[in-house]
């Protein structure tokens, strides 16, 4: 039996994590990626501390245990970046 991931709303904060797509600096060896092809192959290939997603994400990716994900509605999501997401999905 597969384990369930566990989701939380998105707060304020969180959405801040990921509202500076462009023209901000993160932490050393911070990398933000957005898109299904992007997400998967991190999720494959490297350590992915948390996923910012719509509701239908969750349940289409196979994410690890341990991995922080949070939930908003894609039209919050498109405000914070300040351009269409290409799919309504960060990590």
């Amino acid at each position: 039996m597969e384990a369930r991931v566990l989701t939380r709303p998105a707060t304020e904060e969180d959405l801040e994590l990921f509202s500076s797509l462009r023209g901000r600096r993160h932490p050393e060896g911070t990398f933000i990626g957005d898109g299904d092809k992007v997400v998967r192959r991190m999720l494959r290939t490297t350590r992915v501390e948390r996923i910012l997603c719509t509701p239908e994400w969750v349940e289409k990716l196979p994410i690890p245990a341990g991995i922080d994900v949070r939930v908003a509605p894609l039209t919050r999501l498109i405000s914070i970046v300040g351009f269409r997401l290409h799919q309504g999905l960060m990590a």
